[in-house]
């Protein structure tokens, strides 16, 4: 007998498979018998006995390795003992880690934050990976935060390589000592503060029974946070000196 191989694995369990022998040895194979051993043991004992070629094995440790071999049985009796399978840990990689979200932003730098995933895999986390890409381009991992070497971390502020209205995509992963999970969904930010205000109020140009026209101070470029100024917003009083509500978005001034 070759020796049995992994089907699938989950925290407690193990399938694995085994091929028929080469030779029957002249006799109809009557059955398998397939044993197990864990690592914190020291002999192999029977698990399952019977003529299916796979089989699940329940009810194990989580985190620990566990091996198997098989032998065939016939009229004549029992084959020699397969070799040993490969050691198989029950254990996974950890789940995406959850609610990738932003923290905070200005021209020079930008903080992010996510929450644990809701399964470490059955082994502990080991860290978090940061990965960063320039606008559309490609994703690089951020080989410098702290977070890929400390799993209580779960915040990053990234300001290498950070250019003022430059955007920027972000994305993480879990990881621990088998695997590394999948990435989150990424985030899209553009490095920049918000502006700052109009230096002057707005100057009207022309009032009628039912209008009034504005003109609006554009404001200077050094004051923009770093990214270009996308619009500007009119908001109005319900003239008795109420609350304001706005009335336009514009770009125009």
């Amino acid at each position: 007998m070759t020796a049995p191989t992994l089907v699938a694995k989950t925290l407690n369990s193990i399938s694995v498979q085994w091929l028929p022998p080469t030779s029957d040895g002249d006799a109809v194979i009557d059955r398998y018998i397939l044993y197990i051993k864990a690592e914190f043991e020291t002999t192999y004992h029977e698990i399952y006995s019977g003529r299916s070629t796979t089989y699940t094995a329940t009810l194990l440790s989580t985190g620990f390795y566990y091996q198997f071999k098989v032998r065939s049985v016939n009229a004549a009796g029992p084959s020699d003992l397969s070799p040993a399978s490969s050691s198989i840990i029950t254990a996974l990689g950890p789940s995406v880690p959850l609610n990738l979200d932003l923290v905070s932003r200005s021209d020079t730098s930008i903080t992010f934050k996510w929450d644990p995933p809701l399964s470490d895999g059955g082994l502990n986390l080991l860290g978090y990976k940061v990965y960063m890409a320039i606008g559309s381009g490609s994703y690089s991992e951020v080989i410098t935060a702290p977070s890929s070497t400390d799993p209580t971390i779960l915040s990053h502020t990234q300001t290498a390589s950070i250019t003022g209205g430059q955007a920027y995509r972000f994305k993480v992963s879990a990881y621990n000592p088998l695997e590394e999970s999948l990435h989150t969904n990424f985030i899209y930010v553009i490095a920049a503060d918000l502006p700052k205000a109009p230096v002057n109020a707005p100057t009207i140009t022309a009032v009628t029974q039912t209008s009034i026209s504005l003109t609006l101070t554009s404001i200077p470029l050094a004051d923009n946070g770093g990214s270009p100024v996308t619009g500007y917003i009119v908001m109005i009083d319900d003239g008795l000196g109420g609350a304001f509500k706005q009335v336009q978005d514009s770009l125009s001034t």
